[in-house]
């Protein structure tokens, strides 16, 4: 999350009469705060975080510069206590922190769970502090491909994958997806196998709002087969 800053060849030289900055109006200037131009830009940070695409939001990096977890939307904490605080990003501004908690979030190989991580919905990313990481004595290395990393507990097994982009280290998070089937209405046959294969004239008297006309069950039809009697004799080929 830090800017790149310009640097001049000529030597920068800091004005000596009271100055605003971007978010803040200082009341030693000779204008009013209604007018003050600086006031109306909002804070830098805030800009920036809420100008990002909304899909970054739900992306984590794995940050070496953060001394908590840092995560922006509720939804990933299991607990929560609330308690509003600045919290001082790597450019030097300052966001609002809602609270702290427990977070528990779906990876590649297992559910990660952590304390002490903040609250701040005007983050654009996810920021999960390799500090977790370090003080459990677990490491950090290259993975098979060029841009890829991952991260292994004291027995060897990886917790944690991800990739190297745009100069992050993006954690790799598993999306399970279930499927749920409701048969509302059951069709005749599944009533008659579930009924325990009653004979028509029962299976009516069960369910007398089914109109039930008739049906074909292939088991009852199997159990219900009579043998031919054996004649002797073996039929002749003609």
């Amino acid at each position: 999350m830090k800017k790149k800053e310009k640097f001049d060849s000529k030597p920068h030289q800091k004005p000596n009469y009271p100055t605003c900055k971007p978010g803040y109006h200082n009341p030693l200037t000779k204008h009013s705060e209604a007018e003050c131009q600086n006031l109306k830009l909002g804070k830098p940070a805030t800009a920036l975080l809420c100008g990002m695409n909304q899909q970054d939001r739900n992306s984590i990096v794995l940050d070496s510069g953060a001394s908590n977890s840092m995560f922006n939307d509720k939804k990933h904490f299991i607990s929560f206590t609330p308690k509003e605080e600045e919290v001082i990003l790597a450019n030097g501004s300052s966001i609002k922190s809602l609270g702290s908690g427990t977070i528990r979030i779906e990876l590649y190989h297992y559910f990660l769970k952590t304390n002490n991580c903040l609250l701040i919905p005007q983050l654009a990313i996810n920021l999960l502090s390799i500090n977790t990481f370090i003080a459990a004595n677990y490491s950090v290395t290259k993975g098979i491909s060029a841009k890829s990393f991952v991260v292994t507990s004291k027995a060897n097994k990886v917790i944690i994958n991800g990739s190297f982009e745009s100069g992050n280290f993006i954690i790799h998070q598993n999306k399970i997806h279930a499927f749920n089937v409701s048969l509302s209405t059951p069709s005749t046959t599944v009533l008659h196998q579930s009924s325990g294969h009653p004979s028509l004239e029962y299976f009516k008297k069960m369910y007398p709002d089914k109109n039930i006309s008739s049906f074909n069950c292939t088991t009852c039809h199997l159990s219900k087969m009579m043998k031919t009697p054996f004649k002797g004799t073996f039929p002749q080929p003609n």
